[in-house]
């Protein structure tokens, strides 16, 4: 993979679990707590694999059964980002136009507040 992308990966997945809740809390089940960040256009689609919209906050067990019942998964998206959302990501996703990790890397930078983290760069190497 590439490192950009990787780096890109890690710091996207720590910007959404930083809201501190699974926002699943209460759907069906308790929460275990672990938070992971939980993709509905799936991340293959590099345009939309770190756009805020297309991610979820939410604990292990939540991912771990929406991934197992992906229409469950799509209805109850939508009915927290509404069918607009989706068919701007469904949209976005289908772009042929090569991503610009790099690029993309320093927006998520931006966003995080801040700039290099040193744990990031470890894991990738």
């Amino acid at each position: 993979m590439n490192p950009a992308k990787r780096k890109a990966d890690l710091l996207f997945s720590k910007i959404i679990r930083a809201k501190g809740v699974c926002e699943a809390e209460g759907y069906l089940f308790d929460c275990d707590g672990r938070l992971e960040c939980a993709h509905w256009i799936p991340r293959r689609h590099s345009w939309t694999r770190t756009v805020e919209d297309n991610c979820f906050s939410l604990c292990r067990l939540h991912h771990a059964w929406f991934t197992n019942h992906p229409a469950d998964f799509h209805q109850w998206a939508l009915s927290k980002r509404g069918v607009d959302t989706y068919y701007r990501l469904r949209s976005r996703a289908l772009s042929t136009v090569t991503f610009d990790w790099p690029a993309e890397l320093a927006r998520l930078r931006d966003i995080e507040g801040d700039g290099d983290d040193p744990r990031i760069d470890d894991q990738v190497g």
